[in-house]
């Protein structure tokens, strides 16, 4: 979805294509698109409504870098406080935000996904401003993915999802004229869940999941 630009057309299309198809979720991305998310309390509340209607949740990226503010972590938490009824997922563990998952773990309508888990804790090594600056962020040891995996399913164990996004894997692109390259795999992936104990990683990897949906 993006929610600003014609949301009234895109959530009537939505209605007419859900007639005939399932949907298991609604999606937004507003970074991508430089979308202000802050918008569904405004002038996109129509997606609000659908997802009320439809009984649908959403799965919102999040981030918390100073030069991004279409999809600040705070302000997408905000918009669950405002919409109790509706269900949210927020993405990437709010980039090991301390202060915005204890707040997760506390709203009933609102989980998150550790989605290109293995690359965020490269991030956090490099202390790069993508991640939660250190005061805020989460304590574990970045340097040993799996550690990081286990205190967030330790701390939060109704709350956290794994395997959005396939889960993400690598991110490489260029910013303000130098590559930034963060590279993990499948496998890597995997082996970070597969490293939790057998009831963990169902908790995580299906139970927590098919609460939100």
């Amino acid at each position: 979805l993006d929610p600003m630009r014609e949301p009234e057309a895109q959530a009537k299309r939505l209605r007419e294509l859900h007639r005939e198809f399932r949907f298991y979720g609604l999606k937004i991305q507003a970074t991508m698109i430089q979308s202000d998310a802050g918008a569904l309390l405004t002038t996109s509340r129509c997606f609000l409504d659908l997802a009320a209607d439809l009984d649908l949740p959403f799965l919102i990226h999040s981030s918390v870098a100073a030069d991004d503010p279409w999809s600040e972590a705070g302000m997408l938490i905000r918009i669950a406080e405002a919409t109790p009824h509706v269900r949210f997922c927020l993405a990437h563990s709010c980039r090991f935000d301390r202060v915005y998952l204890d707040r997760i773990a506390e709203l009933p309508n609102t989980w998150f996904d550790c989605s290109a888990h293995r690359i965020h804790c490269i991030a956090a090594e490099r202390g790069l401003p993508i991640i939660a600056a250190p005061e805020r962020r989460l304590k574990a040891n970045y340097a040993d993915p799996s550690e990081v995996l286990a205190v967030m399913a330790e701390r939060y164990p109704n709350k956290l999802i794994w395997g959005s996004d396939s889960p993400f894997q690598s991110y490489v692109a260029k910013h303000d004229g130098e590559l930034l390259s963060l590279r993990s795999t499948y496998e890597e992936e995997t082996a970070c869940l597969y490293a939790l104990p057998k009831a963990v990683q169902e908790t995580i990897a299906r139970d927590n999941l098919l609460a939100l949906l």
